[in-house]
């Protein structure tokens, strides 16, 4: 099988999934230089990469169309509906604030303040 066989459709799905694999290995690579992730940062990293997956997930679900399948499955709307789950989720981590005060609430906790000591004793070992 050449190239020349694969419909055009594949091939933007395959130069899309490609560019997408290209920008998270350059991504992880800056990460790993800068010296990792912390705080909504790395919440952001976790939320988009799980959306785009679950993306992945409905875009093969609905591209299987069928005679039984109820309409809003054989429709875009499903995958249209995780492109803005997507977005919602990384503005509202973003710029929400809710993530500085979770860590100012849980701060004053007693049993933060103990997960924290224990994590920075095992990052120390």
């Amino acid at each position: 099988m050449s190239t020349a066989d694969i419909p055009d459709t594949f091939k933007m799905i395959l130069t899309i999934h490609s560019a997408v694999a290209a920008m998270s290995a350059c991504l992880d690579l800056k990460m790993l230089i800068s010296g990792g992730l912390s705080g909504k940062h790395r919440i952001v990293r976790h939320t988009w990469r799980a959306c785009y997956a679950m993306l992945g997930a409905v875009m093969s679900f609905s591209a299987n169309s069928s005679d039984s399948w109820p309409d809003f499955i054989d429709s875009s709307a499903l995958i249209y509906l995780m492109i803005g789950i997507l977005f919602y989720w990384l503005l509202r981590v973003l710029f929400a604030g809710w993530y500085h005060q979770l860590t100012h609430m849980l701060g004053s906790s007693l049993l933060a303040r103990k997960f924290i000591n224990a994590r920075r004793l095992l990052n120390e070992k």
